[in-house]
């Protein structure tokens, strides 16, 4: 049998490992895995030859591609590995990089020597793991197994009479039995205001430097003192900032208050930054979990689940509510542990749950005004800072819960707990528990952009970092409501809080390029949606209408592509980033302890290649 994996970052990776498992259990059969990517091993984002500066935003022994016993899976738990904090501790890993001719070679290996299993590795150093990870599994390939890899970018993927696959790059093309998609994040096209704002910048001789993935900015054209907007306050807000700082020769040095504060060499611009909602992301807090530690939900408890259906669904009101719930019940806990030693902890947590999240509990106790968690404040923070000494108080808040960590600083904590209901949001999301308009509305719209804000954000040093530069002029973030425009001659910005509009020849969009297969690049999700052998998933709205969830249509259950009529197709499978809008929360790289999706997913495709049967029961909806 002939497979093709089309994607070799932390996913293609995945799935190859599970397809060896399966046949160094059972060789039944002759095995040729093809595994192309255009980039090297790694895939883009995690190009081994990105700036050492760009790091990620999960902590290094919480990143694994190896499947462990924590994963509920038909296939044998046979190669596990280790997660990115124990691979850098071994001299395996230092022997890797001392083979090969990295870019950044002295670097790693001083990354090795000195990364922590709480530590955020640079983004380059995830891509040195990928291709250790790689070499690891196929050392000792399997009876049957053969690995073929290939640097390209697949064009076109087409069907035969006898339903199989020929795939086609610009300078060959090989059979496929089966066809596995992990492709990652893509580049899409602009859209008609980012186009406008493209050719004005090439009319005009400005700089437009638009929705990319931050390893491949280009800054040279940046001059050192001049204006420069920044548009989105998100992760690559961060990876910028850095870019345009760090990156020029400024370093930061911590006072004997503990305060950072920043050197200028110079070389930078005056950056303007701003978004929709005026605020950066909030920091990701020192990591004090072990493997496989999470919070247990107290009200989206599966029980409560079990009552709903795509019959029954679950409303919005109460959905919003139980996640309000979830985030004060640990916020609350970790403050009366923190903060009311009189309070007695064990009671406040049953009444708190029997009463089902009633803000009510809450006046029984004696928290102070400052100490009552203000959603208001928490989602909309902007709003009541309106200028730079308030924006770093506010940071400093942030900054001081976020160090004391994710089991003890009681906001830190709190945020922390939406990222272990993510799961519980893709079973809701996967099972059809939200009716199509609720989660156009509510999830799509509403929450996902309110927990990307809250709990994906960067480490808290990259905020310390932030939080110099505004004491330092170097940054400046504008409020809320920020719109862009063009003048004669140069970009034009506004925010609420602006007398009047600030003028840049520069403008940066730090924002990844958007997750929609529907303006995607990819020449191959292009060729599969042009030829109707793929459709894009759409719901149908109360109000007749319908809406594209920016992902391919797939069978939730089994991971295969349905085509231009709804029928799941048997030999194509996709997980990952083309199903985001179908699955949710699909970028994340698998995280080891916590019985993880991607790793479930990998070993699901995997059963189905290996027995030729899809009809099993889900492991992702029990």
């Amino acid at each position: 049998m002939n497979i093709t994996i089309v994607g070799a970052g932390p996913r293609g990776i995945t799935a190859l490992g599970r397809l060896l498992a399966w046949q160094h259990r059972d060789p039944v059969q002759p095995l040729t895995v093809t595994l192309v990517d255009a980039f090297p091993v790694g895939g883009h984002v995690w190009r081994t030859d990105q700036s050492h500066l760009l790091i990620m935003n999960t902590p290094a022994q919480q990143i694994t591609v190896f499947a462990d016993a924590s994963v509920q899976m038909a296939g044998p738990e046979r190669l596990t590995g280790p997660d990115l904090a124990t691979w850098a501790a071994t001299d395996a890993a230092r022997t890797f990089i001392q083979q090969h001719d990295y870019r950044h070679q002295e670097a790693f290996l001083n990354d090795v020597a000195h990364l922590g299993s709480d530590d955020y590795a640079p983004r380059s150093l995830f891509g040195v793991y990928l291709q250790w990870a790689l070499a690891n599994m196929t050392a000792n390939l399997p009876a049957g197994f053969q690995l073929i890899q290939k640097q390209a970018t697949v064009a076109s993927a087409k069907r035969t009479s006898e339903g199989h696959w020929l795939l086609r790059t610009d300078s060959e093309q090989w059979p496929a039995d089966r066809l596995i998609l992990t492709t990652g994040h893509y580049l899409s096209a602009p859209s008609p205001e980012q186009q406008q704002f493209a050719d004005f910048a090439t009319t005009h001789h400005a700089v437009y430097v638009p929705q990319q993935f931050p390893g491949d900015a280009d800054f040279s054209a940046v001059h050192p003192g001049e204006p420069v907007i920044i548009r989105g306050l998100g992760l690559s807000f961060y990876d910028y900032v850095t870019l345009l700082t760090s990156g020029r020769g400024g370093t930061f040095h911590r006072g004997a208050n503990g305060l950072l504060s920043y050197q200028a060499s110079g070389r930078e611009p005056q950056i303007i930054a701003g978004s929709r909602r005026g605020f950066p992301y909030y920091p990701k807090g020192v990591n004090q979990k072990r493997y496989g530690e999470q919070v247990q939900p107290q009200f989206l408890t599966a029980e409560r689940l079990a009552q709903y259906s795509p019959e029954r669904p679950l409303p919005t009101a109460q959905l919003r509510d139980w996640l309000q719930a979830e985030v004060n019940y640990v916020y609350y806990s970790r403050l009366i542990a923190d903060r009311y030693p009189e309070s007695d902890l064990a009671q406040f947590q049953h009444q708190f749950v029997a009463a089902g999240g009633s803000a009510k509990v809450l006046d029984q106790y004696a928290f102070t005004a400052d100490d009552r968690l203000n959603w208001s404040q928490l989602t909309h923070p902007a709003e009541q800072l309106p200028d730079t000494a308030s924006q770093i108080r506010y940071l400093d808040t942030l900054i001081t819960d976020a160090k004391r960590g994710t089991k003890t600083g009681p906001l830190t904590s709190a945020l922390e707990s939406l990222r272990d209901l993510r799961e519980v949001i893709r079973r809701i999301t996967e099972t059809d528990l939200l009716t199509p308009d609720d989660y156009l509305n509510y999830l799509l719209r509403d929450y996902t952009p309110l927990q990307d804000f809250l709990a994906v954000g960067p480490p808290v040093i990259r905020v310390e970092q932030l939080r110099a530069l505004l004491a330092a002029g170097i940054v400046r973030l504008l409020g809320p409501g920020m719109a862009v425009s063009t003048t004669d001659v140069v970009f034009s910005v506004t925010s609420q809080t602006t007398d009047s509009p600030l003028k840049s020849r520069v403008l940066v969009e730090a924002r990844t390029p958007a997750i929609d297969v529907n303006v995607s690049t990819d020449p191959l999700i292009e060729q599969l949606l042009t030829t109707q052998i793929a459709r894009p998933d759409r719901r149908q709205l109360r109000n007749g209408e319908s809406f594209a969830t920016h992902a391919l249509s797939i069978d939730p259950r089994t991971d295969r592509l349905l085509d231009d009529t709804g029928q799941p197709l048997n030999t194509i499978y996709a997980f990952g980033i083309p199903t985001e809008g179908r699955h949710w929360m699909t970028g994340l790289s698998p995280r080891p302890g916590v019985n993880d999706g991607n790793l479930r997913a990998a070993d699901r495709i995997a059963q189905q290649i290996m027995t030729g049967q899809h009809d099993f029961q889900d492991y992702l909806v029990n």
